[in-house]
């Protein structure tokens, strides 16, 4: 049983290594409980009161293994913590510089937090188009593993070339399984309705143009990439055929009818 104190508690990564070995506990004040999926337990020793807790502040995807927060199980093994009243802020970024996965600091105008800047947005502009479909549609639930995707698109781009050996494909890298499953979720959802063959005007509806909003982000996203690209990595790649794949969901949001530049000269005439 590792036990820290969380009156004193500082060291984020050795609190999470220990998480990650086996059962935790926190002394000195309430906790949430955070269950780790391969059994390390987070406890708190004292009885329920208002006190400090631990908040998960941030995740990153990282496959197999889990946190439970609250009954929400969340794919990660590495996370930061905070204690007590949270602060958003931490002033860390006020030189103009941004903190990077495995450790170390880059300018924020760098092209890889330029890329990652990019893909924040379309992940949010994908959370829009999703909040517009009922929970239990496939379409919310395929969106929502594109949007957790990100996460590991993200981890890998925010990492220095010398601790690139550290990343594993599907949990801090992107892979060719992870391409190759959007290229079979294209297959599958663009025969779901018939494919129109010419420019489709935007618009036909609240998903359909949410959808093609994120796609627009996407494309940009993978222009950064190609400022950023770096020898062996997929992640051009993966955003080249992401947009393709949120282009096929908007039109299966639109459903039968697509309205294109053609019919709409048709309609006015």
């Amino acid at each position: 049983m590792h036990e820290f104190d969380s009156r004193r508690l500082s060291d984020d990564e050795k609190f999470i290594a220990a998480l990650v070995r086996g059962p935790t506990k926190i002394v000195g004040g309430e906790v949430l409980t955070l269950e780790i999926c391969s059994g390390g337990t987070v406890v708190n020793q004292d009885a329920p009161r208002e006190g400090r807790k631990i908040r998960v502040i941030r995740t990153r995807a990282q496959g197999g293994r889990g946190v439970k927060h609250d009954g929400l199980r969340l794919p990660l093994t590495v996370f930061l913590i905070t204690l007590g009243g949270m602060k958003i802020y931490t002033r860390k970024g006020d030189d103009g510089t941004t903190g990077l996965l495995f450790g170390g600091r880059t300018q924020k105008d760098a092209d890889a937090i330029a890329l990652n800047g990019a893909v924040d947005e379309a992940q949010a502009a994908l959370g829009w188009a999703r909040s517009l479909q009922p929970v239990d549609e496939p379409l919310n639930k395929v969106i929502a593993e594109v949007e957790r995707d990100l996460w590991i698109l993200m981890a890998e781009v925010a990492t220095q070339l010398d601790n690139r050996p550290k990343l594993e494909d599907d949990r801090t890298k992107v892979s060719q399984r992870m391409i190759d499953q959007l290229e079979e979720r294209i297959d599958y959802w663009s025969h779901q309705v018939e494919m129109p063959t010419e420019f489709v005007v935007p618009g036909e509806n609240q998903p359909s143009a949410a959808l093609d909003v994120a796609r627009t982000v996407i494309r940009r996203a993978e222009r950064e990439a190609v400022s950023w690209s770096l020898e062996g990595s997929l992640v051009v790649a993966y955003l080249n055929r992401l947009s393709d794949f949120v282009w096929t969901l908007a039109r299966v949001a639109e459903g039968p009818a697509h309205r294109t530049a053609r019919s709409m000269k048709e309609e006015s005439a």
